[in-house]
């Protein structure tokens, strides 16, 4: 429904326009073939806007996503364009946003999972803009490449601007406990403008005649310019982490496949972890961490308690982790390692050197089971000669 009202000028309040819009029961679906898991999004939305000569005003926007079973999600967004000639806008975002309909608004399909709890605000003219705010998401996950993190609970202050992208006070709170606290820096995080059409101002206007609309129509003037398009993000990043009693078992649910979830270890990781790349390029994620281990008050079942140390770098380049130092000490068992870990895929090559002693060998079951040692129908510990 559009309901549209013009409002004469009234003393020093100018003439204006007044709009309502209502959409109820929509359906938006995506449907290319690289999001063939992108959920349909079904809601409706609600918009008052206000209109003078030279300003907008956006009195409310209210986007609310519906699923079955749950509650709905409802996003409000208010704001004001100024001066059409030279803009200057300001918005506000407060409200839910469902994670789960990113894929089929806006085609990233990592966040399938989720509501995000929005407090944003910003502004800007021309080509610098800035905003700030809050975001706490609930039961959110993050599904890429070589990553499944699920139930995850998030805080964070953001701030951004045309050159950088800074998410500070992070702390994310992990599904089986402990929780990863650190900043994110993203510079050159936006694409650069693609080379194309300019539009500049049109003349000034002639006298009008009577009301809003029946001023004489002026077309803007537009300069071709030519020049390639530039498609990737040349972004410079970095991520700085801290961790915090997060367990080995939720590290590997996280980053690893069947059957190298479980190594019957019951470890907690403390310690700090950076990330950097650069020039958008995937190739130069460097990811490097030093991590004390410590075992739990209660361990599962299964798992004998560890301590020790890791210290490694992981690099995108070779998709292998340069262990410099590993060392676990078991209740009866201590292991020294290091050497060059085929990370990913899991079956690249490795070269490692290992010192193991150990007066219990059915500690380390888990890894011979997951490494797939069978002997005369026997397997893990078992299955070894002696």
């Amino acid at each position: 429904s559009l309901r549209l009202a013009y409002v004469a000028a009234n003393g020093i309040n100018p003439e204006s326009y007044h709009a309502e819009l209502g959409a109820r029961d929509f359906k938006l679906t995506r449907g290319e073939r690289a999001h063939p898991v992108a959920r349909p999004v079904e809601g409706y939305l609600q918009a008052t806007v206000d209109l003078t000569r030279n300003v907008a005003y956006l009195r409310s926007l209210r986007l609310t996503a519906h699923s079955k079973g749950v509650a709905d999600r409802t996003l409000v967004v208010s704001g004001t364009l100024a001066d059409f000639a030279h803009p200057r806008w300001r918005t506000k975002l407060q409200g839910d946003l469902d994670l789960g309909v990113l894929d089929s608004v806006t085609g990233y399909p990592d966040t399938p999972e989720g509501v995000a709890h929005l407090d944003l605000t910003g502004e800007g003219h021309g080509g610098l803009f800035r905003g700030d705010g809050t975001v706490h998401a609930d039961g959110a996950a993050y599904v890429g490449t070589g990553v499944n993190a699920r139930g995850i609970t998030l805080d964070a202050h953001v701030h951004a601007d045309a050159e950088q992208l800074l998410i500070t006070q992070v702390v994310v709170r992990l599904r089986d406990g402990g929780q990863i606290s650190g900043d994110v820096l993203l510079n050159h995080w936006l694409p650069p403008l693609p080379a194309g059409d300019m539009m500049k101002a049109a003349p000034p206007e002639t006298k009008k005649k009577g009301g809003f609309f029946h001023r004489k129509v002026l077309t803007p003037v537009v300069v071709q310019s030519a020049g390639p398009v530039v498609n990737r993000i040349p972004v410079n990043g970095k991520v700085d982490a801290l961790f915090s009693d997060v367990t080995v078992d939720t590290i590997l649910d996280i980053v690893s496949q069947p059957p190298f979830q479980r190594l019957g270890i019951d470890a907690r990781l403390n310690g700090p972890a950076k990330a950097i790349w650069s020039d958008g390029e995937t190739s130069t994620l460097a990811v490097s961490a030093t991590l004390n281990m410590r075992p739990s008050a209660k361990p599962r079942a299964g798992e004998v308690p560890a301590n020790g140390i890791v210290d490694g770098t992981y690099t995108q380049s070779n998709g292998a982790v340069d262990l410099r130092q590993l060392e676990l000490t078991l209740p009866s068992s201590h292991v020294e390692a290091h050497g060059h870990l085929g990370a990913y895929p899991l079956t690249s090559s490795s070269a490692i050197n290992v010192d193991v002693e150990s007066h219990d060998l059915r500690e380390f079951d888990a890894v011979l089971r997951d490494l797939g040692l069978e002997r005369n129908g026997k397997s893990g510990t078992a299955a070894l000669p002696v």
